[in-house]
């Protein structure tokens, strides 16, 4: 009985001491990363790309760019006919390869219908970019039921049909892709965003639960998943008034710079990306500090989104004004 005690303290520690070593590895390879540059992009000519809430905003950039500057094929998924066939008809005209669909992502069976479509006229999806969503920024007391039930339906059960379609195309071929745009409002709590921050903490969720999944069912699979938490972008359609006292620091990032950080994490492969890196550190921070010391920072920088029928206080260093209230994908 000793001798077996003494057998299982070793194997134990050795256990511990491989645990240690590859935790040590992981982190050497994270200073590496900042230290030497990140790894290299990888490439998707000729892959099948699916990008819902593509007629506009986030979702039509990152259309354009897979399809124009990265040849890649793209399937554009909107629920507005004229918006995604018209956003289809920019990248045939700029040489890129696209197919446009109309398809409400919240209805469990046209997004089965629609992707057996895909796979049946296109072939199959090398990667999924769950874009779409819809927005409300009002007071907790002001929401409606119709509104909360909308967010999540369009915001979080929108990638559970999507992703049961394609994943197991992804799992027979053997590697595949799965992105997923998050929001800073996913992994931080923010004032007049309680359906919006919560449905994407329910996105943060599924990703970080899904891809434990899969490397417990198989250590070895390569199917990839990043999830993009981005601070405020203007220019999507669905602009929502923000202040922030440093602008440098805590940006209103536009479109452009948005999903070209976007689409460069995507080809990193990278796991969950916060962008824009400053934004970054102080996430990390955030995680770090007791929450009061948290909110007292954030409450320093003052960056915050500004209600429906609400003003800008005057003063700060920049604010972003410019509106939409059609809550488009």
């Amino acid at each position: 009985m000793y001798v077996l005690f003494l057998f299982n303290i070793f194997l134990f520690a050795t256990e511990v001491l491989t645990l240690m070593v590859k935790i040590g590895y992981i982190f050497a390879a994270q200073v590496a990363k900042y230290v030497c540059g990140p790894q290299e992009r990888k490439s998707v000519a000729g892959q099948v790309v699916v990008v819902t809430g593509a007629g506009s905003g986030i979702g039509r950039a990152l259309a354009v760019t897979f399809a124009v500057e990265l040849g890649a094929v793209v399937v554009l998924w909107d629920i507005d006919r004229n918006s995604v066939e018209a956003a289809a008809r920019e990248i045939r005209a700029a040489g890129g390869v696209a197919h446009a669909m109309t398809v409400d992502v919240s209805d469990e069976k046209l997004v089965e219908m629609a992707a057996r479509q895909v796979r049946e006229q296109v072939g199959a999806v090398h990667m999924l970019i769950n874009n779409a969503g819809v927005c409300p920024c009002l007071p907790f007391k002001q929401l409606t039921a119709q509104q909360i039930r909308r967010t999540f339906d369009v915001n979080v059960m929108s990638h559970f049909w999507t992703i049961k379609e394609f994943l197991p195309i992804m799992e027979e071929c053997g590697r595949g892709h799965i992105v997923c745009i998050a929001s800073s409002a996913g992994i931080m709590g923010s004032p007049y965003f309680t359906a919006y921050g919560s449905s994407k903490h329910g996105v943060v969720g599924l990703m970080s639960s899904l891809r434990k999944e899969l490397h417990a069912m198989d250590k070895h699979n390569q199917i990839k998943m990043t999830t993009i938490c981005p601070l405020g972008i203007s220019g999507t359609h669905i602009d929502i008034p923000t202040r922030t006292r440093f602008p440098r620091v805590l940006p209103v990032m536009t479109l452009d710079f948005a999903v070209a950080q976007m689409v460069d994490g995507i080809l990193r492969e990278e796991d969950l990306f916060v962008i824009p890196f400053t934004f970054r550190w102080l996430y990390f921070i955030h995680r770090l500090c007791p929450l009061k010391v948290s909110q007292l920072l954030f409450e320093f920088l003052d960056y915050a989104v500004e209600p429906e029928g609400f003003h800008a206080p005057v003063g700060r260093s920049h604010y972003h004004d410019h509106r939409d209230h059609r809550n488009h994908y």
